[in-house]
């Protein structure tokens, strides 16, 4: 059994608040596959470089971001039968529940994922939705978890 782990950055836009403060910006994509964190008290020093598999900037939308996090766990989950892990950590305010939940007008990862899942599912049965001869063979279970940590407490959702 082998374990593919990723790990993927998603560095979110200034809020409108932050625009209008006079913010210091210290975190950049130097690449897809990197970030350089330096300290705005001293330009003088070097930078502090990062690397990740895939660094997503502001500017991503949010199917480009499903796009890099979700479809892959799709496609692991239908063509290899694998659990899979989504996990998100950040401080508070750093987006992710924007990333993860989005908004009914700009759905997040998760809501993505659920209607890739079952459209694939979908698209699988014959035109009339009755499921061919050799999907009826298929069955599988779909469990989704999440859990929530704030301010150090566990709530289950």
């Amino acid at each position: 059994m082998s374990i593919d782990f990723k790990s993927i950055v998603r560095l979110r836009p200034l809020l409108p608040l932050e625009q209008n403060a006079d913010i210091v910006t210290c975190l950049t994509d130097e690449t897809n596959h990197s970030i350089s964190l330096s300290d705005p008290t001293d330009p003088a020093n070097d930078p502090s470089v990062y690397y990740f598999d895939k660094v997503l900037s502001p500017s991503n939308t949010q199917t480009e971001v499903y796009n890099s996090v979700g479809a892959p766990i799709v496609d692991a989950s239908l063509k290899q039968s694998n659990n899979s892990v989504l996990f998100s950590f950040g401080v508070s305010n750093s987006g992710k529940s924007h990333t993860l939940i989005g908004s009914d007008a700009d759905p997040g990862v998760l809501p993505k994922l659920v209607l890739d899942l079952f459209g694939r599912h979908k698209n699988s049965c014959d035109g009339d939705g009755e499921a061919n001869d050799e999907d009826k063979k298929k069955s599988f279970s779909l469990e989704i978890s999440m859990l929530e940590i704030y301010n150090e407490q566990g709530e289950r959702h």
